[in-house]
């Protein structure tokens, strides 16, 4: 009774593996990529990974410069049909020295079969706080990045007088990146002027905007913005990862994550 629940439950992570980060790979390696995600002070960015069958798996976690801050190998073994699941965990919690700093980190994890069955392996991030252990985001990884030759709209968030929007694009090694980001508001408008993006691997960089350039006023409702990330027409497929944050002023925290939408 037990192995057929989770093989029923294995088939139904297989049917969302394009949203939710579930990979497979037969021979070749697979690469599970992740946004740039913040972090300030007193927290912790938390990679983990399961596998359900034998796997090798190799955690690495960089900061926006492409700088390698940790990483982690090792084989899996076990898997569903001895009724086990396997954990690897990278943390990474000592970047951020002091209040309201924040630091950008970029997670990847590269899977390889260890057998002639295919890796399953699912893989977040989390971001904590080192106090009270409470969680402030968890995403799933990215096994396939979106269409890139075609601008990438995020859902609309909202902002407050003390927060920050943050639209954060990094390249996926090893193509580079080259494009814009920007902000425009729920009409179409463009919110100042979009930047320019010329990234080498592993790079990133970002563009803020704050509630007060959103146009939010005293007593109003609060504004509605939405990033966008626009490739150049000469970008390869699956170079550039987008994402939106939105983080308190005060503390550096981030509030929300924002991945492009099922639309793309």
């Amino acid at each position: 009774m037990l192995q057929r629940k989770i093989l029923t439950t294995l088939t139904g992570l297989l049917m969302f593996s394009a949203s939710t980060g579930f990979a497979r790979a037969q021979s070749d390696p697979t690469a599970v990529e992740f946004p740039m995600i913040g972090v300030g002070f007193n927290q912790t960015f938390r990679l983990n990974v399961i596998t359900f069958n034998p796997c090798q798996v190799q955690l690495a976690v960089l900061d926006s410069n492409g700088m390698t801050l940790g990483t982690q190998t090792g084989t899996a073994g076990g898997g569903a049909g001895t009724g086990r699941v396997n954990l690897s965990r990278l943390d990474i919690n000592k970047q951020v020295s002091f209040f309201p700093q924040r630091k950008e980190l970029h997670a990847t994890v590269l899977l390889q079969p260890t057998t002639t069955s295919p890796c399953q392996a699912q893989a977040t991030v989390e971001v904590f706080d080192n106090f009270t252990r409470t969680n402030w985001v968890l995403t799933p990884g990215l096994v396939q990045v979106g269409p890139t030759n075609m601008p990438i709209y995020f859902g609309p968030v909202g902002l407050t007088f003390e927060q920050t929007a943050r639209l954060n694009v990094v390249a996926l090694p090893p193509q580079p990146c080259f494009g814009t980001i920007g902000f425009i508001d729920t009409s179409g408008n463009p919110i100042g002027s979009p930047m320019p993006v010329s990234l080498t691997a592993n790079q990133a960089t970002f563009a803020d905007l704050t509630g007060l350039q959103a146009g939010i006023a005293l007593g109003s409702e609060r504004p509605e913005v939405i990033g966008v990330f626009t490739p150049s027409p000469t970008t390869a497929p699956g170079v550039c990862i987008p994402s939106v944050e939105v983080f308190d002023q005060l503390s550096g925290y981030t509030r929300v994550l924002v991945l492009p939408g099922p639309i793309q």
